[in-house]
Order: structure tokens, then sequence, then C-alpha cells
């Protein structure tokens, strides 16, 4: 809906639209759809409010 409205997209619309054109439009909802529940579980467990555009950094073990 935003490309029609001229809007920029966010970085999760951008990934959604390029894995539809890549995979197909029913496996790109469901790969939302994961990737929004994983997000969601990773804010109430760690107690954060939820964002859209967060990057995870993994930690940099010594060894």
């Amino acid at each position: 809906m935003a490309r029609k409205r001229g809007q920029t997209l966010d970085r999760t619309q951008q990934w959604a639209l390029a894995l539809a054109e890549r995979k197909g439009h029913n496996k790109a909802v469901v790969a939302l759809a994961n990737k929004t529940a994983g997000r969601l579980w990773a804010a109430e467990h760690h107690g954060v409010g939820f964002d859209p555009d967060h990057l995870s950094q993994r930690e940099q073990r010594a060894g």
C-alpha cells in the first residue's frame, strides 16, 4: 500500500516484497508471519518495546 501512495518502504516491507518476487506471495506471507512472531517473542522475552527496524547483533565470542 505504501508503494501506491508514493511513500517509502521500511526495511521489512522491502524484504517481504523482494522475497515475494523470488519465492511467491504465499511463501512470503508465511515467512513474514514467522519473522514477526520471532520479533514479538524476542521483544517480550527481553522486556523491550517492538521496533520494526531493529537489527540484532550477535556478541563476539572470545576463543
